[in-house]
């Protein structure tokens, strides 16, 4: 399993505010909280991307996350962020650093199996 560092996130009064780096995606992108009932099916936190210069503006959508429980007692959120271009959303985890000051987004690489895994002829 390979594991990647995709984004680093701060706590803010509002929720959290980062930026999202991959070889081909560059963007600082804010999630707040939608107000949906807990343990619901809908998300938890809409993603929207912003204005590096204005982090407090959200000018579009680009994703939702859902919180989840860990055993230790603590959270994540599993988070999922969509665009025309890609061929399906990509999808990782945003849990706190080893000294609680921070949040980093992780993607798990598919395994080589499921990367290769296509349509059955």
């Amino acid at each position: 399993m390979i594991l990647m560092q995709i984004g680093c996130f701060v706590r803010t009064k509002t929720g959290f505010v980062g930026r999202i780096r991959t070889i081909s995606l560059d963007v600082q992108v804010r999630l707040v909280p939608t107000g949906a009932e807990p343990g619901g099916t809908a998300p938890d936190w809409q993603v929207y991307g912003v204005e590096p210069a204005d982090a407090d503006t959200a000018l579009w959508s680009v994703g939702a996350a859902w919180t989840h429980a860990r055993k230790d007692g603590g959270s994540y959120l599993a988070v999922a962020i969509d665009c025309p271009t890609f061929a399906r959303p990509l999808r990782a985890h945003l849990v706190p650093s080893a000294d609680k000051a921070d949040q980093h987004l992780l993607y798990r690489a598919p395994s080589r199996a499921r990367r290769t895994e296509g349509p059955e002829r």
